[in-house]
């Protein structure tokens, strides 16, 4: 079985407010626990919710790389081009002007080789 559904997509680079993300994750888990295409795959990112609240609402804790998710920060988010233009209907948290550039990579070849479940990181911080 296939484990990405557009492996050949490019990764692009979006510049988003924690506010923007927070919504992005609510709208991911408002449909939780049915099948959902639109759910995200999160790296970097814990986030805690719940069921019983509202389903725009259901994220109780998000952190970033163990620090809590600022809704008036600006993050930079790597995400495939039709997520990065809204797809998904992720259109209503932000649009494609938030996009700063495509990183001349494609989901296929991050994660070439990559084991599921693998623990250790992928990329390494060159300056």
């Amino acid at each position: 079985a296939k484990l990405v559904k557009y492996p050949t997509e490019t990764l692009h680079l979006s510049k988003l407010t924690g506010a923007q993300i927070r919504q992005a994750l609510n709208r991911s888990i408002s449909l939780y626990p049915s099948p959902n295409h639109g759910f995200l795959q999160v790296s970097g990112l814990e986030v805690s919710f719940d069921t019983r609240r509202p389903p725009s609402d259901r994220a109780t804790t998000i952190t970033v790389n163990g620090r809590a998710l600022d809704p008036k920060a600006e993050y930079e988010v790597v995400m495939p081009i039709s997520l990065a233009r809204g797809g998904y209907t992720y259109f209503n948290e932000w649009d494609k002007t938030a996009i700063v550039r495509n990183l001349g990579l494609t989901l296929e070849s991050v994660l070439k080789g990559k084991k599921p479940g693998a623990q250790t990181p992928r990329w390494k911080s060159v300056g």
